[in-house]
């Protein structure tokens, strides 16, 4: 037990003496538990909010079973795998007037779970007499009411019954109001919830529907689908609520993205740790020997390393979780609603604390091992004659090489790296890994085109579109050309371009050859979109393929189309067969032209068999539907904010239109781009200085470890220039050669890195991150500046003469 004690009285004075490097340490453990704090709980809260989400705007349920017949559904609510299961009667033989005159599209229903589940409401109760009546707010609002509950709605209500339909004046009570929903407005598609009793008393075949909950999350996409199928539903009948059990089921890439960004710290602190105590052991080999050879075992030695790793792993995950959970609350809800547009609420989780607590030990742990090992590896007679200057294996003795008869200083710190190969290779990765990480991120930020991206939504300056259409091929909706010819007539127009939609139908032998998803798809038909540009568009989609001046005039009088990929499926000159919606038999053959990316034009909803763009006349010589679906007008740009007013007032007129503006999409996606840059570039900051304790910790222990050679190479003639330039030489190699490296590995890996994510994000252009190396740069070079101007001042504190009695 004495003995125990002593052991742990000397790592606690290690510790307090070396105070220095017990801070370095405490505050490189503390840094990487925060940070994994931080990484873990922002995962943790965003899924939370996801979940949220998912519950107050879909509802509580894996899938939902359309068009059921009531044997159908007395089945399917007996399963036993269905924890909850809500049956809902959709009312089609009913309408309401102010509906139909204001273009909202009303679904009359009623159902169970309200406020049990599948529906939440903002406030009220579920109707439960024939004139209660519960709607979506902005409907209120477009009946001209105040959200108030209790009120009385008045409107006229037309019967289709099976001998001569009839209307009547109901008289309704407002009972609840539910939550709007940003996609079912857009759309103008609202919600009326009424009671059973108005149910039975008025509907005439009902279309039924199940929505249903699993008793497990586990695999529930496969496990409804398989449920459904098993009843005889067809593909259509059997939805999937993909909002629900995507925030409820943990997808691979969430998982490696957690992982990825743990593991980054884990290791660019595990270096740090790593050099620190392998540099301290080192320095206390030949202490480490007397000891013994006064009588101190190997194990007490290693216990007595272990000890003091522990007491520095437990302060310094004490301090990370505590920073860690501080950070989580001051910077997650700030950065949450900056990317997402809501506030992200953080979600203390006890198991993240304590996991990043015991990591944080763990990494302490794991890291000594070495150091460890070496401080007891040979005896205690080579032990005492150690020395550090020589960093080789002193249990294997030391290599001697020739030198010339003179070296330079440059000679001096080569050899000084050379002596301590092991502390530089491990210094140099350290940086050059945070500088990899750096480099990636940087290109694809600087890749993030946002120019592009708008331009790919708004072809001009300002768009007018159909609410909630994009492209849709079940719309019959489309854009009056009195509207267009009202926008042409505003003083400032320059120009107006023109889009119209259909869908083709592709030719599955076709398809097979140019859809890298075919197997993914499922239904009988391949649906492909197609958009008909007026020649001015055209022309601007032609320019950007590199096409000739008579690629325009080919596309007017042929079957030729511009494919919107990225994947190399389609090649200028391919033959692909597709037939009308309206006219499945009949299949024209049509020829690619040119192939551009999909971030050159706009792109709208992409069906299952991909986009088309053609020439406008082409959709009156096929027969496909002739309506201009939406139009993008260009601008002066001394009369953009006159002629913005205008288009908002011709627009006010038509509920259906919506008008989308470059400049606002532009601001917009740059705003979230620099939220980004400060979320990434905050985060490669904290792994940054982890990485420059190391270079920190590596200069100051190679200078100390030769004070007193450095003092005799003063001695015999060095000046305080050449002592500036020998102290700095060292550490300037390894910083030039971690960034010479950087650029070597960074550049490839950015730029890969650039073609991955442009996958997802297709407005992406790799970009040579150049004014962020520049930045990286300069600040290791001043981080190196400060480190030779800080170790001149320490070895000037004292005289040559007692520099030199120092014991090396």
């Amino acid at each position: 037990m004495k003995q125990n004690k002593i052991v742990k009285e000397m790592a606690i004075r290690h510790l307090v003496f070396y105070k220095g490097r017990t801070l370095v340490t405490v505050a490189t453990i503390a840094l990487s538990v925060a940070l994994m704090v931080v990484v873990l709980m922002f995962f943790h809260s965003d899924q939370e909010r996801n979940r949220r989400a998912a519950i107050n705007e879909i509802g509580a349920y894996h899938a939902q079973y359309d068009h059921l017949t009531e044997e159908q559904l007395r089945h399917l609510q007996k399963n036993q795998k269905f924890k909850k299961v809500y049956a809902a009667y959709n009312i089609k033989n009913v309408s309401f007037e102010p509906f139909v005159e204001k273009k909202i599209d009303m679904a009359m229903v009623y159902t169970e779970g309200i406020e049990d589940g599948l529906i939440a409401l903002k406030k009220g109760r579920a109707p439960r007499t024939p004139n209660e009546i519960v709607l979506d707010e902005w409907v209120i609002g477009e009946l001209g009411y105040a959200p108030t509950l209790g009120q009385e709605i008045k409107m006229k209500a037309r019967f289709e019954e099976k001998g001569s339909p009839s209307s009547k004046v109901i008289s309704f009570k407002l009972v609840g109001i539910t939550e709007d929903i940003a996609v079912r407005k857009v759309a103008r598609a609202g919600l009326m919830l009424v009671s059973e009793p108005f149910l039975n008393q008025n509907a005439i075949k009902p279309d039924i529907s199940l929505f249903v909950l699993l008793n497990s999350d586990f695999n529930a996409t496969s496990v409804a689908r398989n449920i459904g199928i098993a009843e005889g539903l067809n593909d259509a009948q059997i939805i999937i609520n993909e909002r629900y059990t995507g925030a409820y089921e943990w997808s691979p890439v969430s998982i490696f993205q957690m992982i990825i960004l743990v593991m980054i710290v884990v290791l660019c602190a595990g270096m740090v740790i790593y050099n620190i105590f392998n540099i301290h052991v080192s320095q206390k080999i030949r202490l480490f020997g007397m000891l013994r050879a006064i009588g101190m075992s190997a194990a007490q030695i290693r216990r007595m390393i272990v000890l003091e790793g522990l007491v520095l792993g437990v302060w310094g995950s004490t301090i990370g979780v505590i920073l860690g959970i501080a950070g989580s609350f001051v910077v997650l809800p700030w950065v949450g609603e900056r990317i997402s547009g809501s506030t992200l609420e953080v979600q203390l989780s006890w198991v993240i604390i304590a996991v990043s607590w015991i990591s944080g030990i763990a990494l302490v742990r794991l890291c000594i091992e070495h150091p460890i090992r070496k401080s007891t590896a040979g005896s205690e007679i080579e032990a005492m004659k150690y020395k550090l200057t020589g960093e080789t294996d002193y249990a294997g003795g030391t290599s001697s090489r020739p030198l010339n008869s003179k070296i330079g200083i440059w000679g001096l710190s080569l050899l000084q790296q050379f002596r301590s190969k092991k502390r530089t290779i491990i210094t140099v990765a350290s940086i050059t890994f945070t500088g990899l990480i750096f480099m990636t991120s940087a290109s694809i930020l600087y890749s993030m085109n946002i120019n592009n991206l708008a331009g790919s939504m708004v072809p001009g300056d300002f768009k007018i579109s159909l609410a909630g259409s994009s492209g849709s091929a079940a719309s019959h909706s489309y854009i009056q050309e009195k509207t267009m010819n009202q926008v042409k007539q505003i003083e400032g127009v320059r120009e107006v371009l023109t889009e119209k939609y259909d869908g083709l139908i592709y030719n599955k032998t076709d398809a097979r050859k140019h859809l890298n998803h075919w197997e993914e798809i499922k239904g009988s038909r391949i649906i492909a979109d197609i958009y008909g540009y007026d020649p001015n568009l055209l022309q601007k989609a032609i320019d950007r393929t590199g096409g000739s001046s008579e690629m325009l005039q080919q596309m007017k009088e042929g079957n030729y189309l511009i494919a919107i990929s990225e994947d190399g499926t389609y090649q200028s000159g391919d033959k692909v067969r597709m037939a009308s919606l309206d006219d499945q038999g009949k299949e024209e053959e049509y020829t690619i032209i040119a192939v551009l990316p999909t971030y050159m034009t706009y792109r709208g909803s992409a069906s299952e068999g991909g986009i088309f763009v053609a020439h406008e006349d082409l959709f009156e010589r096929v027969g496909l539907d002739p309506t201009m679906k939406q139009f993008s007008v260009t601008v002066d740009p001394s009369r953009q904010r006159d002629v913005e007013q205008q288009l908002k007032r011709v627009i006010g007129e038509e509920p259906d239109l919506i008008l989308t503006s470059f400049q606002d999409i532009y601001q917009e996606y740059s705003e979230s781009k620099r939220l980004m840059e400060v979320a990434a570039y905050g985060f490669i900051s904290m792994l940054m200085v982890i990485s420059v304790f190391n270079l920190i910790n590596s200069n100051l222990s190679s200078f100390l470890a030769r004070k007193r050679e450095i003092s005799m190479i003063e001695a015999i003639g060095l000046s305080r220039k050449q002592l500036r330039i020998l102290i700095g030489s060292e550490g300037l190699v390894i910083v030039v050669s971690s960034i010479l490296l950087t650029i070597l590995l960074g550049t490839p890996l950015g730029y890969y890195s650039v073609r991955l994510f442009a996958v997802e994000a297709s407005y992406a252009i790799y970009q040579f991150p150049y004014l962020a190396l520049t930045v990286l740069v300069i600040f290791y070079l001043a981080v190196q500046w400060v480190a030779i101007w800080y170790m001149e001042r320490y070895l000037h504190r004292s005289n040559l003469m007692e520099r030199l009695r120092l014991d090396g």
